[in-house]
C-alpha cells in the first residue's frame, strides 16, 4: 500500500527524525565505548607501567597453519579416540560378587532344608 502523495512529505519527516535519533544514539555509544576503552587502558598502565609499554612495543606475532584442516581433523581424532570404544566395561569385582551371592544362597537351601 502506497501513501497518498499529501502524507509523503509526513512520512519524509518521521523518516529524516528517526534517521537523526539513531545517529546521534550511534554516536553516542560509541563514545561511551570509547571511554570505556581509554579507562581500561588506563587502568593497566597504572597497575603496571612496564608490562603495559611492554605490550605496546612488542611485534605482534601472526601466522598461518601449515597443515590443512583434513590433517588436523584427522589427527585430533586420533588423539582423543578410543579405540577399544566397542568392547564391554567387564568388572571382576561384581563377578565375584554375583559368585558369593549365589553360593550363600545355595549354603542357605541346604542348611534351612529339613
Amino acid at each position: 500500500m502506497k501513501a497518498a502523495p499529501e502524507e509523503k512529505e509526513g512520512l519524509k519527516l518521521l523518516w529524516d527524525d528517526l534517521k537523526q535519533r539513531l545517529a546521534k544514539l550511534c554516536q553516542t555509544e560509541q563514545i561511551r565505548r570509547w571511554r570505556k576503552r581509554k579507562e581500561k587502558e588506563r587502568k593497566n598502565f597504572f597497575k603496571d607501567p612496564f608490562k603495559y609499554a611492554h605490550q605496546l612495543l612488542e611485534e605482534k606475532q601472526s601466522s598461518k597453519l601449515a597443515i590443512t584442516k583434513a590433517d588436523l581433523e584427522h589427527y585430533i581424532k586420533g588423539l582423543y579416540a578410543d579405540a577399544a570404544k566397542d568392547t564391554p566395561l567387564g568388572s571382576p569385582v561384581l563377578k565375584q560378587h554375583s559368585a558369593r551371592c549365589c553360593d550363600f544362597v545355595s549354603i542357605l537351601r541346604v542348611l534351612c532344608v529339613p
